[in-house]
């Protein structure tokens, strides 16, 4: 949502576990709290990362113009 400055859908969630690129993350035990997604293994490989370090940070985003809708 921060990246893309709109809500990301279920269907998207779906999609991008269903290729196993995310997986259920931790959960605080608190009702209602919300779900979390985490990256796998997956992911590195299918976009030929080393590790989550080597991403673009929000600037370089920016820069690539793919920062929140509207900037």
């Amino acid at each position: 949502k921060d990246i893309f400055g709109k809500e990301i859908s279920r269907d998207l969630i779906g999609r991008l576990h269903a290729l196993d690129l995310i997986a259920t993350g931790p959960r605080a035990p608190r009702r209602g709290a919300p779900y979390t997604f985490v990256t796998t293994e997956q992911f590195l490989v299918h976009f030929s990362l080393e590790s989550l370090r080597d991403l673009p940070d929000a600037e370089q985003l920016a820069e690539a113009g793919m920062g929140p809708a509207g900037n």
